[in-house]
């Protein structure tokens, strides 16, 4: 009787014509991408197939054709910033990282091999000779067997002139000669010679037998003749004799053969040695970091912010070749616009959005920004973003019809206020209420309107030492029950306003109440405030988390670290804690459930300093002080009803290890059920289970079997008696 009333209920919901289709991208849980920026350009080796590029950021491959790809740790590498990056005979390619460990890629692969003898040493650079990789280190050259995949030995005294465990800057093989750069001078060693670990078997050349100076960055060779950069200037060999070379411009960073002739890199521009004399190679450039001229003789300068850049032949002028990144990689503060735009701000690169396919930089140099040292970043009611950067004011976009407007508030409109020198103004937070005023953190105001806000309607108001504020050195605002702003302060703990619901009418102010040690905040260092949907405000200090609830303070321990940088609570009021260390996951009750860190995750990095939810997708995007991190949960926001309950991919391929069915758009407290087409059911997801507005089916029964293909209804039901009805097609 009871299985043929539930037939009969899901009958008449199917005659009801209540049916979704669509195929949105099937969604991978916990699954990790990380976003950084490459434009810190730190050595570049070529092959046949184009160039691989080595960064603070990852490894960039430019193909022949243009076309630009990154590798990271979500792509398999152990880390991020590269400092070496070598191509071996057999296409592998060498990367040594700053960790000190080295990570060999098989590009035809994809997979990594990690060789961490090295760990905890520099890594310079690279040169192979046959089943041999020379490694330039902090301590001297070590020679590792690619065939045995073993160091064989290591040799840190280069010679009489050079002292012992010298840092080597750069290697290359010439013949059967190993050569070595150093801060004191050239060392070569014959590799015939069986003992290279002893010092006579090398051979040096420093400035006293004629180089421009002891500092040496590269060796060259150009139809058999050496060429050094030194920190003073080119020196060659010439009649048995080292001097210097036609070129005493000091700062070389690099040297590199093109069409025959010997290319010089400074800082700021690149010179090529015309046979007779030196001329510049297109424009002036910035911060140049490396040279290089690829298999078909195209020359190629590496930057320290700006990424590559090619010399076009056709114009004489550089021509930038940039990665599809971010600007920058200490990521400060995030948002997620009405569009589902990312906004990113940074400490070294301005600011940079993300639409899901594409990063647009808004900087310095592109006149967007005043500065590229960016704290923070709030979307008010308008789509407006507003920014707060170290020493310049706010900036606020506004998007229109006819391009985006760019307003700037600073203490040159009387909005806000300078430190000690006037004209530095300095936001450390921006944040907007529930009643869509803008809140900015003026830290340091001269003035003592550390506090000020805008109202939709576009007026200023402030609050002052003179009205009661214990500081001016403010870090965090948040907006916590019956409309309190709590702030957070750099050495008086958290205090509290309580306007009233007067924003403009001081007499009715309270700015009286707050907490600090002595009400058991766990440091008066406080960098990060965040009220839960239970009407709990949690409160990051840099000695651990605390919780007030109805007037009373707790602390909540088993976090991952006691340093705390940010919180962010999800659309299931999960609490995001990000730290030093790592991140916890508190459930929406606030007790851990999991840690994240770079070793037990794809965590970009384990300094975590911001955090941003998309509620309709559940992606997780994670700021921290080297790049980017988005992570795929379950945790979107439900729904109101219903009305928009989608299932996709339908038809649904069922394979062991494939992707799940989602069942998405669901309200707060979904049942969900799997039922054949004649309502048996297979499956029952208990409104427990389902963690956000989604929940994911394996293709499985409820004891464990993959279910057979055929016609399977989705039956979405609530506590308040809602429910919707969806078909999809399984095939195995």
């Amino acid at each position: 009787m009871r299985r043929s009333g539930h037939r009969a209920a899901v009958h008449f919901l199917l005659t009801a014509g209540l049916f979704a289709y669509g195929t949105p991208a099937p969604a991978q849980l916990w699954q990790w991408k990380t976003f950084t920026s490459t434009r810190e350009v730190r050595q570049i080796a070529a092959d046949e197939g184009g160039l691989w590029v080595a960064t603070s950021g990852g490894l960039n491959r430019v193909t022949a054709t243009g076309e630009i790809s990154t590798y990271t740790n979500t792509e398999g590498l152990s880390s991020n910033d590269i400092r070496a990056v070598e191509v071996d005979d057999a296409g592998n390619v060498w990367l040594g990282l700053s960790s000190g460990l080295i990570d060999v890629l098989d590009p035809a692969t994809g997979q990594v091999h990690t060789i961490s003898d090295y760990q905890g040493m520099e890594i310079y650079d690279f040169a192979e000779k046959g089943d041999s990789m020379y490694v330039a280190l902090s301590l001297g050259v070590s020679l590792y067997r690619i065939d045995r995949n073993e160091v064989k030995e290591t040799y840190k005294n280069l010679g009489a002139a050079l002292p012992v465990e010298v840092p080597v800057r750069s290697l290359s093989v010439r013949r059967d000669t190993l050569w070595a750069c150093t801060d004191f001078g050239l060392a070569y060693a014959d590799l015939h010679l069986p003992n290279l670990q002893a010092p006579e078997s090398w051979r040096n050349v420093t400035s006293a037998d004629g180089l421009p100076d002891d500092r040496t960055r590269q060796i060259l060779w150009i139809n058999g003749q050496p060429f050094v950069a030194t920190e003073k200037g080119v020196g060659t060999l010439s009649g048995g004799r080292w001097h210097t070379f036609a070129f005493s411009e000091a700062y070389i960073v690099g040297l590199t053969a093109w069409q025959g002739k010997l290319v010089v890199a400074l800082g700021y521009r690149v010179e090529v040695f015309d046979g007779t004399g030196w001329q510049a190679v297109g424009q002036d450039v910035s911060q140049c970091s490396f040279v290089t001229a690829d298999r078909q003789d195209r020359l190629w300068i590496g930057r320290r912010q700006d990424g590559l850049a090619v010399f076009d032949e056709a114009s004489q002028r550089w021509r930038d070749v940039q990665a599809n990144c971010p600007s920058g990689n200490v990521i400060t503060d995030l948002a997620i616009d009405e569009n589902g735009v990312l906004w990113c701000t940074s400490r070294d690169g301005g600011v940079f959005s993300y639409d899901g396919q594409t990063w647009t930089v808004y900087d310095a140099r592109s006149g967007y920004m005043p500065i590229n040292t960016i704290l923070a970043v709030a979307v008010d009611r308008a789509n407006r973003k507003w920014f707060g950067t170290q020493g310049r004011g706010a900036v606020v976009f506004a998007e229109t019809d006819t391009g985006l407007v760019v307003v700037r508030h600073s203490e040159a409109d009387g909005t806000l206020a300078g430190s000690d020198t006037p004209s530095y103004v300095i936001i450390t937070d921006v944040a907007v209420d529930p009643d869509g005023n803008v809140w900015l953190l003026n830290r340091f105001a001269s003035n003592g309107n550390a506090v000020a806000f805008m109202t939709p309607d576009g007026k200023w108001g402030y609050f002052s030492l003179v009205d009661g504020l214990k500081t001016t050195a403010v870090t965090t605002i948040a907006f916590g029950p019956a409309g309190r702003k709590w702030l957070g302060t750099d050495q008086d703990g958290v205090q509290v306003i309580d306007d009233a619901g007067t924003l403009f009418s001081k007499e009715d102010d309270d700015l009286s109440q707050g907490l600090t040690t002595t009400d058991g905040l766990r440091s008066n260092r406080v960098r990060a405030i965040a009220p839960d949907e239970n009407g709990v405000v949690w409160i990051g200090t840099d000695k651990g988390l605390n919780f007030w609830y109805a007037g009373d303070v707790g602390e909540r321990w088993g976090l991952i670290s006691e340093d705390i940088y940010t919180i962010g609570v999800d659309p299931q009021n999960n609490k995001w804690i990000g730290t030093g260390s790592g991140i916890t996951l508190l459930d929406p009750d606030g007790y851990p459930v999991r840690h994240f860190t770079s070793q037990n995750s794809h965590l970009v990095s384990d300094h975590v300093q911001a955090f941003a939810f998309d509620a309709a997708t559940g992606d997780v995007y994670i700021g921290t002080s080297h790049g980017l991190s988005r992570l795929s949960t379950p945790y979107t926001a439900p729904k109101e009803n219903l009305s928009e309950v989608l299932v996709y991919p339908n038809p649904y391929v069922l394979t062991a290890t494939g992707p799940k069915l989602t069942i998405t758009n669901l309200a707060r407290q979904s049942h969900v059920r799997i039922l054949t087409e004649d309502g048996r059911l297979v499956r029952n997801f208990l409104p427990g289970e389902v963690p956000g507005g989604r929940v994911f089916w394996d293709g499985r029964n409820d004891r464990g079997k993959l279910v057979a293909s055929g016609i399977y209804l989705v039956l979405v039901t609530t506590e308040t008696g809602e429910s919707a009805i969806r078909k999809v097609a399984v095939v195995r």
